[in-house]
């Protein structure tokens, strides 16, 4: 008996948007730019090495993974966002 293929779908899934996350947040809390700018850089990043890997390993490029890659890029903006946000208040609030 193996694991699903569901199961091990979820948890890439959940991985990836933890990951993209994760990212987002980081880059958000250390740049100069806006929130949504550098989020949308670091997604594009991440998304097209994700892109290239995928195309050599599955050969193929659907619909599905295009609206899967679009979702993390939308994920890794709003965290960017969020990271700016928390930058900007917690030295607002020193002052």
């Amino acid at each position: 008996m193996g694991v699903k293929s569901f199961i091990t779908s979820f948890i890439i899934l959940l991985f990836n948007i933890v990951l993209f996350s994760i990212y987002g947040y980081k880059v958000g809390k250390t740049t100069n730019q806006k929130g949504i700018v550098a989020g949308l850089i670091i997604a594009i990043v991440l998304v097209l090495i994700c892109l290239v890997l995928s195309l050599i390993i599955f050969n193929e490029l659907s619909f599905k993974s295009l609206f899967y890659y679009l979702a993390l890029i939308i994920i890794t903006m709003v965290a960017s966002t969020i990271g700016k946000n928390k930058k900007e208040g917690s030295t607002s609030d020193k002052k």
